[in-house]
């Protein structure tokens, strides 16, 4: 169970958290995958990724899991002193979507269930596999322990898919965890365009892609709509929202709800620039382009601000912004807005 390509005319329960839109758009190549070689899908998610996934696979049957329920801080406030006041509640869900996934089961003949980082979807009469790149949560002894905590967790199912190379070119330390015990196969960049792109041209100034845990994905959209954005230059914004609601405006700016596949690659290779979060699936879905990335990480989120500065250390045209201390200048001549 090393890829997608070992199930063929398999019956497959795929299962997503709903955190932003990042695990949905890389299962997305999984599941692509796994049609093209015959197999049956059954989806089982929530939330803005379950709608995603609904529009990209109209024909997959689907259940609605149970939702985390987790709330997020506003502003520039960090995230993790949140969420750990939310545990016993994300465990609650963590039981019932294993409930969910038992009943599923024997109401159906399932082959395989994938799971892109819900904890409970696993069954121990069937090959679960759990798909993750954040296997290391932090480093220091409090971290020593929910490391180890979390191995626990991915213990519990037959195997472990880490979408990134054996060299951890993405990923870097957050793959890591010497606890994990169940095998590990290392499945390669699942980011939505994974040829290389064509040469198109280049007549987008900047592509500002707004995306994950809606309070900050709302906090870094205020603050960039009421930017002094460049009259004279393209940009276009696009809100990373899939549920309408009400119009955007911003002057000279245009302004998107939300991009699918083929119109997020049209606006990735004409744009010279683009401003968006550092979460793993925006750093994947980026590989294939030549252009300038300004990351502006979420706010307390360790992940991102390690995936951010990571990125920016390993490519001269990759820089990384402070959300709390965003100034239009400095924003605006990181991507070449300033020049004639």
């Amino acid at each position: 169970m090393t890829s997608a390509k070992d199930f063929k005319d398999k019956t497959i329960l795929f299962c997503v958290l709903n955190w932003g839109l990042g695990h949905a758009t890389r299962s997305a190549r999984i599941i692509q995958d796994l049609i093209v070689s015959d197999n049956e899908i059954i989806l089982l998610s929530d939330g803005q990724a379950l709608k995603f996934l609904r529009i990209r696979f109209p024909q997959i049957q689907y259940y609605q899991a149970p939702s985390y329920g987790v709330k997020y801080p506003s502003g520039d406030k960090g995230v993790l002193p949140f969420i750990f006041p939310q545990i016993p509640r994300i465990l609650k869900a963590i039981n019932a979507e294993h409930n969910q996934v038992s009943a599923i089961l024997k109401a159906k003949t399932v082959d395989l269930i994938i799971s892109d980082n819900r904890y409970g979807c696993h069954h121990k009469e069937t090959p679960s596999i759990f798909l993750g790149h954040q296997l290391n949560l932090g480093a220091g002894s409090i971290y020593y322990l929910v490391n180890r905590s979390h191995a626990k967790w991915i213990n519990k199912f037959s195997a472990l898919w880490v979408p990134d190379d054996e060299n951890r070119s993405l990923s870097g330390s957050l793959s890591s965890n010497k606890n994990i015990r169940i095998p590990q196969s290392f499945v390669g960049d699942l980011g939505q365009f994974p040829k290389a792109q064509s040469e198109a041209k280049k007549d987008i100034d900047c592509l500002i892609l707004l995306s994950g845990i809606e309070e900050q994905r709302e906090a870094l959209e205020s603050k960039l709509i009421d930017l002094n954005w460049p009259k004279d230059k393209k940009v276009v914004f696009v809100r990373g929202i899939i549920t309408p609601r009400a119009p955007l405006e911003g002057p000279g700016l245009d302004i998107r709800d939300f991009a699918d596949y083929q119109e997020l690659k049209d606006l990735l290779a004409r744009t010279k620039a683009v401003l968006c979060r550092s979460g793993y699936s925006t750093v994947m879905d980026l590989q294939p382009f030549d252009l300038i990335r300004v990351f502006i990480p979420t706010p307390g989120h360790n992940e991102q601000i390690y995936l951010a500065k990571r990125s920016s250390n390993l490519s001269t045209s990759t820089f990384t912004l402070n959300q709390k201390y965003l100034e239009e200048e400095s924003l605006f001549k990181l991507l070449c807005l300033d020049k004639n």
